[in-house]
């Protein structure tokens, strides 16, 4: 896949610096998640290691085998980088490269390294190895250590339009609508990377589900699309059709829900998926199969 449009600037100001003889030693590329920072992060590494760069695989770095490359992100079910990752990392920085002049290293969500993970990244930081370079992404750069921010070059992406996402996603799925489409990046909260692979794994959308829940005891067919989902994921979506029901300019997006729901009652149903979301980012046990059906159960109350 060719790099989105919207990463374009990006990419452009790190190639000035390249060009410049300005390259710093370390990048910190900062964006809403869904915006392709994986493939910034990775269009860059490529050109850093003389690789050709006008075309990406669909696949990550790791694909291409680079001796002098290393992806780094947290391990599957881990929600942190811990400080032994980070020093093996170091560690592998400093060996002498095998096919470049220097090792390039990508640090996916790098505002996950705890705090000793970080002040052991700073010391790299501090003194790295000639001709290194660490590529740091991360959609929350407020969590990550101010010492870390003030020492790599700050790289910001934009969101892009509604409508410049739309004819993007529109271009790698021909006969989808334009309708079918900015529902997908609603639903994806306008992330445009998301929507486009929601979309080619073809997930139903979660909205018409919803408005036929209304008024409907047994609702097992939205328990059931919400168990295939990540819960965060669909408590986000509810959130924004909730919003958006009872919004003065509804949209067609809503166009089939009822449009005599009640303002408080849809908003004390918002501030349960609120909640929900809260304990679960604040890592409180939560039974997300019982927390499916409860929620579905009082959703087809409020008509």
């Amino acid at each position: 896949m060719k790099l989105p449009e919207w990463l374009h600037p990006a990419y452009s100001r790190v190639e000035a610096f390249e060009h410049q003889g300005r390259m710093p030693h370390a990048l910190l590329l900062c964006g809403p998640l869904g915006m392709g920072l994986e493939y910034l992060a990775d269009a860059i590494a490529l050109s850093a290691l003389g690789e050709a760069t006008a075309n990406f695989p669909e696949l990550r770095l790791p694909a291409l085998a680079h001796a002098d490359l290393r992806l780094v992100e947290p391990e599957a079910g881990k929600a942190s980088l811990s400080v032994e990752t980070i020093r093996e990392i170091d560690h592998w920085l400093h060996l002498t490269p095998q096919l470049v002049g220097g090792k390039v290293v990508v640090l996916q969500s790098a505002h996950q390294m705890t705090r000793a993970a970080g002040n052991a990244l700073l010391k790299t930081l501090e003194e790295p190895p000639l001709g290194s370079l660490l590529i740091l992404v991360t959609h929350a750069p407020a969590r990550l250590l101010p010492t870390i921010r003030s020492r790599a070059q700050r790289i910001d992406v934009s969101r892009p339009s509604t409508d410049e996402a739309v004819a993007w996603i529109a271009s790698r799925h021909e006969g989808a609508s334009e309708r079918q489409i900015r529902a997908h990046l609603f639903e994806t909260g306008g992330a445009p990377l998301w929507a486009d692979r929601v979309m080619f794994k073809g997930r139903a959308l979660l909205g018409p589900m919803l408005a036929d829940a209304l008024g409907q005891s047994g609702n097992s067919q939205l328990v059931n699309a919400l168990g295939d989902m990540e819960v965060d994921l669909w408590l986000g979506i509810w959130m924004r059709y909730c919003a958006l029901a009872i919004s003065p300019c509804r949209g067609d997006l809503v166009a089939d829900f009822p449009d005599d729901l009640e303002f408080e009652a849809v908003w004390r149903f918002w501030t349960r998926l609120v909640e929900a979301r809260r304990m679960l980012h604040e890592g409180i046990a939560l039974n997300v199969k019982l927390t499916a059906e409860n929620l579905a159960n009082a959703w087809s109350k409020l008509r």
